[in-house]
């Protein structure tokens, strides 16, 4: 099951929950098309949150990771916003994912993505221990 910040607006949380719930580990994956869905919300809105996780998941190399993750068996828990600096460009969005129970323990799935939303791109992507120094 999927969670989105209560806060979103209903066609952005659907735009959000679409393009999520399309991610398959069992199949060929092209994400294009429901990126793009995610790209109608993000367009007409002004909120910092969606316009970052638009970008994160536009990016390709965060694409990859969510599948790759789902793949070695994590549940995804949803995206969190982050926020960053009010004044800065760079924003962060977490990935959650909750660990394969089959798995090693002593590793969290999760992952950050830095987002600069001045030049509408992913900046850093910070996944494994670092990822406490980051997320908090």
């Amino acid at each position: 099951m999927f969670f989105l910040a209560i806060h979103l607006p209903l066609r952005e949380s659907t735009a959000m929950t679409a393009l999520l719930e399309a991610i398959d580990p069992q199949t060929d994956i092209d994400l294009s098309s429901h990126v793009s869905v995610l790209r109608q919300a993000a367009n007409q809105s002004l909120d910092a949150c969606i316009t970052s996780k638009f970008l994160a998941l536009a990016d390709l190399r965060v694409r990859d990771l969510v599948v790759e993750k789902l793949s070695q068996g994590h549940r995804f828990q949803g995206t969190k916003y982050l926020g960053g600096a009010s004044l800065t460009a760079d924003k962060r969005v977490l990935f959650d994912f909750s660990r394969n129970p089959e798995g090693p323990s002593d590793v969290d799935p999760s992952f950050v993505t830095v987002v600069n939303v001045v030049e509408g791109c992913v900046a850093k992507i910070v996944d494994g221990p670092a990822l406490g120094e980051t997320a908090e």
